[in-house]
Order: C-alpha cells, then structure tokens, then sequence
C-alpha cells in the first residue's frame, strides 16, 4: 500500500466531527489529527513552520517574493456519520474495491493530505516557489465555524494580500450525456451568500380544547405557503453567463447562440431551468423552511410559533432586500423576521489570466479530455472570507464524482477511489509547482 493510502486512512479514523453544541465536540479527537498532520509531513513543518489559528493549521511556505502570494485552503472537520447505513464503519478508514471508505474522504480530506503530500515532496526536492504559498486548514467549515474567518482576519491583519485562492467547491462531474460526452471540471467563481432567517407569529396562549379561529401556528403555516408560493425572480448573473460561453463550443451547434447570449434568451432560459430544482437554483435566491417550533404539549395552544428559513442570496440580492421580499409576500403585519445568521453573496473571480491557465492545464494534463468551465456555487465555503482583499478565488477539488459518489457527501458510504487520489496529489503537485 502506497505510503500517502496509509498517511489518508490514519486521518479518516481520527473523528473529528464538528458541532455547534461545544460540548458535543470531542476536541482530543481534533488534536490528534493536528498532530498526525505534523508528524506526517516533517519537511513541510521544517520549512513552512505551522501556526494553530482559533483550532486551524496555517503553513507558510516562504516564496522569492510576498507580493503575490497564492492560498490553498481546505477543512478537516467532517459532519456525522451515523453508521446504519455503511457498509463499512464510517470512521474504520477501510480500504475496499479500489476506494478508501469513511466520514471525510471527499468532503474534504483528500484535498488536505493532496496539497501536504504535494508540498512535502516539492520542498524535498528544493522547491522555492516565486511567491509565498500559505495552506490554511479550518476546523468547523461544517457549521460555518469562525475558524478559517480568523485565519483570513490574522493574514489581513499582517498585510498578506493574496492574488489567488483556491478552496473546494466544484469538482469533476462525470456528465456521460450524448450532447456533452466529456467529463467536466467545474470551477466556482462565486458562490450565493447563505442567511437563516428566524420567523414569528406570536399567539393566545391556552387550553388546545378552546382554540381560536387561527392559531400562531396556523397563522405562520399559511405565512410559509405564501412565501414560498412567490419564490424570488430569475436572473442571470455574471457566473451563469461565463459558464454558457465557455460550454458553448462543446454543445450543439444549434444551442450555441443561446448560450453565448445568454441574457437575451433569459425567458426561455428560465422556463427550462423552472423544470429542474437544481437548475433553478442557479438562477435565483433560494428559500427553503428547515426547521418549526411551536407548543412542547399537543393539547396546549403556543404562545409563540417559529420557523427557519435557510435562504441562499444570488448576486445583486442583499440580505435586508431578502427579508423585506419575504414579509411582502407573507402579507402578515403581525410576522417578524429576525436574520440570525448571513453572508452576503460574494464577488466574481474573473474566469482568465494566470491562476485560471495553471488549473486548466493541470487538468487537462492529468484527467484527459475533461472540459474546463466556471460556474456559480449555489452552496458556501470557507474562501468568502476572502472575498474583498483577494481578486481570484477559485472553488474547485480535483475530485472524480462518476458512480454516484456525489450523492455520499453527508451521507452514507462517503469514499473516493485510490486512483482519484492519487490523482489529486498530482494536482496540487503540478499546481503548487507552477507558482
């Protein structure tokens, strides 16, 4: 077995399951992985001596020059596992039919021990990159943790202005269509600004036997149904355009207008995406009621019912604008909205220049006939706490997603197969080695 399988298996089964109940968290579990890190990679810890930042890692490799500096960034903490499910125990770190099996394998530890595998081969060899690389590891990116937001604060605190970013997000999509017979290699040039927005509707209080003609929950029910009966408009952003123009030459003929105009077909556009929830997301802020609350007794009226929307804001849509839409819809003057947690939808990385060749061509080299686009993360990552003092950051893992092993990110029989990993470590290696 490859030395690098065995270095991945060791942090498969180091348990580091983040929670936002801190009592929940097993923090011994977390500090061993911070230590087999260290311990596995002793070229790196000589020269690119590590950092602990709010329970992250931060390296610095030191480059001929600090004034483009590049960061890799990715996360070790894993969302729970459960175990009825797997075939194999979810933190065994089993090595089986070709892939490596475990709560971590592609979301998102293969791109941790790829970028210290590459870098502690690189610097063996002498390595001296042309600008200063830093490799920022975060700790809670699951629950949307302050960890990789501190390690951004302390790198802007001490004037490090990175030209270039790259964290996970897109990956490779095995497509296998007639009309698009390639792989595809999505690259996140922006990404939607997550918020959850708490709603109330306050109630009499009450025996259940003497109810009135509408309950607080009755009342928040009808609320929910009419927010999400007037979801948000469709539009184009910048992301969706720059996708269709780079998929255009690879699609039929007859599509190719379309997608190199794409704001102009945006009616026809939008009836096809309203077909596909997937689709539509990429067109549209996003709502989506996760969680209610109402009375702890089934015979007791509440005095208060409360609902979560999980809302995800499309560029040009700010999060006040967001709320204001929703409370219109609902017609409730007695409804409340409180935002108890946002991000606002980040900026878009320009899809050409230097950064962008780097990954084309590293793709390309080692996953043949795959093509390169950029695209809209309709979902969130560490890298937007870059956003604003970096003017390129990338969302993309090298990561082979054929066989429906997508669909095992936060669930059951998560794995990554031993030649994707391999794969990967070329990746960073032949990126890492081009700065």
């Amino acid at each position: 077995m490859e030395g690098y399988i065995e270095r991945f298996i060791e942090m498969i089964r180091c348990r580091t399951v983040s929670n936002k109940d801190p009592g929940k968290v097993d923090e011994a579990e977390f500090e061993r992985f911070r230590k087999l890190v260290l311990n596995s990679y002793p070229t790196v810890v000589e020269k690119a001596v590590p950092e602990i930042i709010s329970g992250g890692m931060l390296f610095r490799i030191k480059g001929r020059s600090s004034e483009a500096p590049a960061v890799f960034m990715s996360h070790f903490d894993v969302v729970e596992a459960g175990g009825e499910g797997w075939e194999v125990s979810p933190f065994e770190g089993v090595v089986k039919d070709g892939f490596v099996w475990g709560r971590g394998a592609i979301d998102t530890k293969c791109t941790l021990l790829s970028i210290m595998e590459a870098a502690e081969a690189l610097l063996k060899d002498g390595f001296v990159p042309q600008n200063d690389i830093y490799f920022a590891f975060g700790c809670n990116e699951e629950i949307a943790g302050p960890c990789a937001e501190m390690i951004a604060k302390t790198l802007e605190e001490r004037g490090v202005k990175p030209a270039f970013v790259l964290d996970e997000g897109g990956m490779i999509y095995h497509v296998a269509h007639k009309l698009f017979p390639y792989d595809l290699a999505a690259v996140g040039i922006a990404e939607k600004g997550p918020m959850d927005v708490l709603f109330t509707v306050r109630g009499e209080s009450g025996h259940a036997s003497r109810p009135p003609q509408h309950t607080a929950v009755g009342r928040l029910a009808a609320d929910i149904a009419r927010i999400e009966k007037r979801q948000f408009p469709m539009k184009i952003v910048k992301a969706n355009d720059e996708m269709a123009k780079a998929l255009a030459p690879f699609l039929p003929k007859i599509t190719r207008p379309v997608l190199r105009h794409l704001s102009a077909f945006g009616p026809l556009v939008f009836a096809i995406a309203k077909k596909n929830n997937t689709a539509a997301a990429f067109f549209r802020t996003t709502i989506a009621f996760t969680q209610l609350k109402g009375s702890d007794g089934a015979n007791v009226l509440p005095e208060e019912a409360s609902a979560v929307a999980n809302v995800r804001l499309s560029q040009g849509v700010k999060s006040d604008e967001a709320v204001a839409y929703m409370l219109k819809s609902a017609k409730d003057r007695c409804l409340s909205a409180e935002i108890i947690n946002k991000s606002e939808a980040t900026s878009t990385s320009p899809f050409d220049g230097k950064y962008k060749d780097i990954i084309e061509k590293a793709v390309k080299a080692i996953f043949p006939g795959t093509i390169v686009a950029p695209y809209l993360m309709i979902g969130g990552t560490d890298s937007r706490f870059y956003d604003g003092f970096c003017p390129c950051i990338y969302k993309f893992a090298p990561v082979l997603t054929e066989g429906g092993l997508l669909k095992t990110v936060h669930s059951d029989n998560e794995r990554i197969s031993v030649d994707n990993l391999g794969k990967m470590i070329e990746f960073f290696t032949t990126v890492i080695g081009s700065l």
